[in-house]
């Protein structure tokens, strides 16, 4: 589509990078490894990037999927600056996909692109990503087509695999790629459950590596393969965290439950109350003093060493704590935020939905080192 069309940067405020409201709201947010690509699910089917200038400013760029746009706004996003790709996916049309943010063009308004690669996943309910974006897992919670695990590698469907007995909730791609860890719940058509919950690990080429089976549905899920860590959350509030090879290393049968797992593996957040645990042996960090997280959507991020997270509270509130202390903190009257923080912990991204004017403010802040 050509070169990235050059358009007058986006306006800030103090103490922000960047500020610009848009009608429609949406309900996910992506920061890249050290900021300089800031992303929000917005517009059905659309997500909108920031990506930082040589003069230090933000210009912005739409990324577009295919496909009925129809219903609610992209549902998932992650960027990285490393090849200023996109991979982005919206729930209610069942599409995900990915392109390269560099292809914007367009002679009016903001430059977009469309995406170099998408796949339609019926019951998409999550995807992982590894770290260059180039290995993407989707995971399907249907209620009526067979549920299943779907990974594409450089844009092109690598494999497909049943979940048989239990439907998808959650998965997470290791960075390299080489492992993709699945959440399974029971399999809920309305009327009953039914199904075995279970994690499980796949490798690159789609065996199933094992499988460890739950009481209760696993809600959340994540892999590190540096410190050869898979951890689980399940909906019982237990924190239940394996090897590579599927031995149990550790089981936390008690509130605060796990959340996120950060880049390094060495630190899971949990909640509630927002919580640090050592990822090698579930003991405790520090302990917040805040409310419950919001569980809505993005509900924490962290950055890649552990020490600093980002919490949107159920009382419409964005704290960044450091270890465990508040460093900066805003609050939105008038509905939540979606946010989420840099790998190196120096940019945060916020999404303030304001339910009255039907609207909401896309933002950037700094937040230091």
């Amino acid at each position: 589509m050509g070169g990235a069309t050059v358009i007058p940067p986006v306006s800030a405020q103090n103490g922000e990078l960047f500020r610009e409201t848009i009608d429609d709201g949406g309900a996910t947010a992506s920061v890249s490894e050290s900021g300089s690509i800031i992303a929000f699910g917005v517009y059905p089917g659309t997500a909108r990037a920031y990506i930082a200038t040589d003069s230090n400013d933000y210009e912005a760029v739409e990324f577009v999927l295919p496909g009925d746009s129809s219903g609610f706004p992209v549902s998932h996003v992650a960027v990285t600056e490393e090849t200023n790709t996109i991979v982005a996916a919206a729930m209610d049309v069942d599409v995900f996909g990915g392109g390269n943010l560099d292809d914007a063009g367009g002679l009016i308004g903001t430059p977009s692109t469309e995406a170099e690669w998408a796949y339609e996943q019926p019951g998409l309910w999550d995807i992982g990503v590894s770290g260059d974006l180039t290995t993407v897992a989707a995971v399907s919670n249907p209620m009526d087509v067979a549920p299943h695990v779907g990974v594409v590698q450089e844009g092109e469907l690598a494999w497909e695999q049943p979940l048989e007995d239990a439907a998808g909730w959650a998965v997470d791609v290791s960075d390299d790629g080489q492992y993709i860890a699945v959440a399974c719940v029971h399999i809920d058509d309305g009327l009953e459950r039914s199904g075995q919950p279970n994690v499980r690990l796949y490798g690159a080429d789609g065996d199933l590596l094992w499988r460890h089976e739950t009481a209760e549905d696993v809600l959340d899920i994540a892999i590190n393969e540096d410190e050869g860590i898979v951890v689980a959350g399940t909906d019982d509030w237990s924190t239940l965290a394996f090897d590579l090879d599927g031995e149990l290393r550790w089981q936390r049968d008690e509130s605060p439950t796990m959340t996120v797992l950060s880049g390094d593996g060495t630190t899971i957040v949990a909640e509630s109350p927002v919580t640090a645990l050592d990822s090698s042996d579930g003991s405790v960090l520090w302990e917040s003093e805040m409310g419950n997280a919001n569980v809505v959507a993005d509900p924490m991020t962290v950055s890649a060493d552990g020490t600093r997270v980002a919490v949107s509270t159920l009382d419409f509130e964005l704290f960044v704590l450091e270890n465990g202390e508040p460093i900066w903190e805003g609050e939105n009257e008038a509905g939540p935020y979606y946010s989420a923080i840099s790998a190196d912990g120096s940019t945060l991204a916020a999404m303030e939905v304001d339910n009255d004017a039907k609207n909401a403010a896309l933002v950037g802040y700094p937040l230091g080192t």
